[in-house]
């Protein structure tokens, strides 16, 4: 499931299991690249994948430390556990996710 969510329901969607955050921006075509690959392992791994706009929401992505799009903060039951900054082939990625959400 990908999900996109301000600032106000941000905790709501990221309290619960293992949720994959990508800080993204419309006019980052990496951005948009792993946009592609995030949906597709979204349906493939059924995990969770909140999208947050750093255009469009300053206060999560300064609080989180976000210096670079896309970044990708892993989290489990709330707290982060792995964070990626760049564009990652889907492969690559995948293997992440499941070394990390065992």
């Amino acid at each position: 499931m990908v999900v996109n969510v301000t600032q106000k329901d941000f905790q709501n969607h990221i309290k619960d299991g293992f949720v994959l955050v990508d800080f993204w921006s419309p006019c980052c075509p990496p951005c948009k690249a792993l946009g592609i690959v995030l949906d597709n392992l979204s349906r493939e791994l059924g995990i969770k994948v909140v999208k947050v706009n750093a255009d469009g929401d300053l206060g999560l992505a300064e609080r989180y430390g976000v210096r670079g799009l896309p970044t990708m903060i892993f989290m489990n039951n709330g707290n982060e556990v792995h964070r990626i900054v760049g564009y990652q082939d889907q492969s690559s990625l995948k293997e992440v996710i499941q070394k990390l959400n065992h």
